[in-house]
């Protein structure tokens, strides 16, 4: 077989469905945490780039100016996150134990594939149970190694906290997720290559939704040095992609999640649209020089079958977001596959954010996917910072392809169709993707599902966090958001997102404001607060759950105000006073509204068992419907009843007939509640020598009943 006509086949693709994003987030360096971040740091041309900060490893113990030395790095250089072991674990319900034996990566994943949620619109209560997919590239596991070296690795978050396939799965778990669930590992292609099968999965209707995107830490020096072994890293710190003084990739990190839907779901849905992905494609170099040298033609084979699957003519291509990571070897032979395809007719602009970010290997298709969307949006390509010129090896091939120095606008493609760029990424082990991207369609990228803009007068704004440290920090970024952006807040949009676009989580407040400023400053109060907020009580889709209490919860007219200001209250009690009067004969309705507190288990019993019915049902009648009901002694009786266990007259029967069976064995001791431990009650007992008391009932593990001698329990 000729293994050169096999690579150069491209692929017979059909057309693929149009995907929708709608929801974008991000974890970056120099603290950038959202796409907005990412722009303006584009825009400015930032290198993120530092040495490697001190809380990863001592850069100066692993680096050496001299290539190849064992166990020593020419790079110590990197653009790294911050605070990757900070962790909101109480709001995902992770206990502690289990959030330390989590992959930093892991955790990064759930936040930002929460926050994607949210940048979408949507709430965890609207996609629990839905058919959404979660696709994420992940190909490093620095923390097994820290986790092993520190014999953690064996214990019982070991293997669920840095395994590979829970990286995924830990996001579908948390937000309640039917679609399938799947850790793509092609090296640093992975982000892409998750976004390709999520793209895929939506075509053949596996989910309706789909999470797809990428982390890469980098936690351990072990790999970082054995990458420099392979000369793959830059010596003067700096990624100079498409320029004569490339050297070399360097590390960076990041953690990218995309919210994916189809267009036609999409735009029937009302979701704001940011970008359409056209195309995706996937495919692998095969046998090469060595399997970490990349293949022209199969890059090749890969843009044309990605444009097919689109049906997308490669002229109306106004920008690349290459691979492009700074390397002698790799770049020459993407600049060439790319010129072979794309710029022939018209400019098209080739960039690549790894000249800002690093190499973020397993991100690093996503995140250009994400700067792509972002220039497409604004009709902007930033500017490609370290680039001079082109080596002459590029500088001779004929091409419209063009590196751009400074910011600049969209190239015109002249053919009156929407924006369109194009997306590579590419795996060491080499499998490659590419993915073709347009603007959103006409009036598709405004928000849905808000008010109208600038609606007058005051308005509310919602906040709740899972601690009241998180509200504080919640309130704080919110109100740098609104200084920074106070001549663009759309006040009524920002109230509707907070009420209706997010969850709702216990510790809560609400500030309410006219103008930015004023709504900066409130949430500055908020934040700047020397008096906690403390956690209110909550409501879920589940409803609350009834408590029935047990005997001693009466006290005189307990039912007088109700019966007078409840109709359906007082019209259960009428229901109940024939049917009470016949099994115990007295009125149950002259013993809740008496001066006095009734008395005698056979009265007692069944008063309470009447209040506790006649409340719930006016409950009811406002709306109000248990999640779950539960009795504790005697009011396990109302609370079958609630339940629809029992009918309201064998509730009767039950409560009645137990009460006078009760007053009949009833004697002369009494019984008391102490708040401790059965096992410390006994041993109080033992020690004190009293054997006319007893433990009667183990209420909880810090509740315990005795009963015996009057006097005695009187005494204790």
């Amino acid at each position: 077989m000729d293994a050169g006509k096999e690579t150069r086949r491209t692929v017979d693709t059909t057309r693929v469905t149009p995907v929708a994003v709608i929801g974008m987030a991000c974890r970056l360096p120099g603290g950038i945490d959202s796409p907005e971040l990412l722009w303006e740091a584009l825009l400015r041309g930032d290198d993120l780039v530092t040495e490697i900060p001190p809380d990863r490893w001592n850069a100066d113990e692993y680096y050496d100016p001299e290539p190849g030395v064992p166990g020593r790095t020419v790079s110590k250089w990197g653009a790294f996150i911050d605070d990757v072991a900070g962790f909101d674990a109480d709001f995902f319900g992770i206990s502690e134990q289990e959030a330390t034996a989590l992959d930093p990566q892991h955790r990064l994943l759930l936040e930002t594939a929460w926050e994607a949620m949210e940048h979408a619109g949507n709430t965890r209560a609207e996609l629990v149970d839905t058919q959404t997919g979660v696709f994420m590239g992940m190909t490093s596991g620095d923390y097994t190694l820290q986790t092993a070296d520190a014999n953690a690795l064996d214990g019982p978050y070991g293997f669920t906290g840095n395994n590979y396939s829970f990286a995924s799965g830990r996001i579908s778990y948390t937000l309640g997720l039917h679609g399938p669930a799947m850790t793509v590992d092609t090296a640093c292609s992975s982000g892409l290559v998750a976004v390709h099968s999520a793209c895929r999965s939506l075509h053949e209707s596996e989910c309706e939704l789909a999470l797809a995107g990428g982390v890469s830490l980098t936690m351990d020096p072990r790999r970082f040095v054995s990458g420099s072994l392979l000369g793959m890293g830059s010596p003067t710190g700096h990624c100079h992609a498409f320029d004569v003084a490339a050297d070399g990739f360097v590390v960076g990190e990041a953690c990218v999640v995309l919210l994916l839907k189809r267009l036609a779901d999409a735009q029937r849905d009302g979701d704001r649209v940011l970008a359409v992905i056209r195309g995706t494609s996937s495919n692998q170099d095969g046998r090469t020089v060595n399997i970490a040298t990349p293949s022209g033609p199969a890059q090749v084979a890969a843009y044309r079958a990605a444009l097919a699957a689109g049906a997308v003519d490669p002229s109306t291509i106004g920008m690349v977001e290459a691979h492009g990571t700074g390397t002698p070897i790799g770049d020459p032979i993407e600049y060439a596959s790319l010129a072979e395809v794309y710029g022939i007719d018209r400019p098209c602009a080739l960039a690549s954010l790894k000249t800002n970010f690093g190499h973020t290997q397993s991100a690093s298709g996503a995140l250009g996917l994400m700067k792509a969307i972002l220039a497409l949006q604004h009709g902007e390509v930033p500017q490609n910072i370290h680039f001079t010129q082109l080596p002459d090896e590029m500088a001779a091939i004929e091409t419209n392809l063009f590196v751009p120095k400074a910011n600049t606008p969209w190239p015109d493609n002249g053919s009156g169709e929407p924006r369109r760029a194009a997306v590579s990424s590419y795996g060491m082990s080499g499998t490659n993707a590419h993915a073709i991207i347009e603007q959103a369609p006409a009036g598709a990228a405004q928000d849905a599902g808000t008010t109208e803009s600038g609606a007058a007068g005051p308005q509310v704004f919602a906040l709740s966090a899972t601690s009241p440290e998180g509200l504080q920090q919640t309130a704080a970024r919110l109100a740098d958001w609104a200084t920074e952006r106070a001549g663009e807040v759309d006040l009524a949009d920002v109230g509707f997102t907070l009420a209706r676009r997010r969850g709702h989580r216990p510790v809560r407040t609400a500030v309410i404001a006219g103008g930015p400023e004023e709504l900066s400053a409130a949430l500055r109060e908020v934040a700047e607060s020397e008096t906690p907020y403390l956690p209110a009580v909550g409501q879920d889709d589940r409803g609350p759950v009834w408590v029935f209490s047990g005997q001693g919860s009466q006290w005189a007219a307990m039912g007088a105000d109700l019966l007078a200001s409840e109709p359906v209250f007082a019209a259960t009690i009428a229901t109940l006073e024939p049917l009470i009067a016949a099994e115990s004969g007295f009125s149950v309705t002259e013993a809740i509204t008496a001066p006095e507190v009734v008395t005698g288990i056979d009265r007692v019993q069944p008063t309470l068992f009447a209040v506790q019915v006649a409340l719930a049902a006016a409950m009811k009648s406002y709306g109000v419907q248990p999640g779950a009901v539960i009795g504790h002694s005697m009011g396990e009786s109302a609370a079958a009843v609630v339940a629809g266990a029992l009918s309201l007259e064998d509730g009767v029967r039950v409560i009645c007939r137990r009460s006078k069976l009760m007053t009949r064995i009833a004697g002369s001791g009494a019984m008391a509640s102490v708040e401790l431990p059965a096992q410390q009650v006994i041993t109080e007992l033992m020690s004190r020598t009293v054997d006319d008391v007893v433990v009667a009932v183990v209420a909880s593990p810090q509740s315990t009943v005795i009963g015996g001698a009057t006097q005695t329990v009187r005494d204790l």
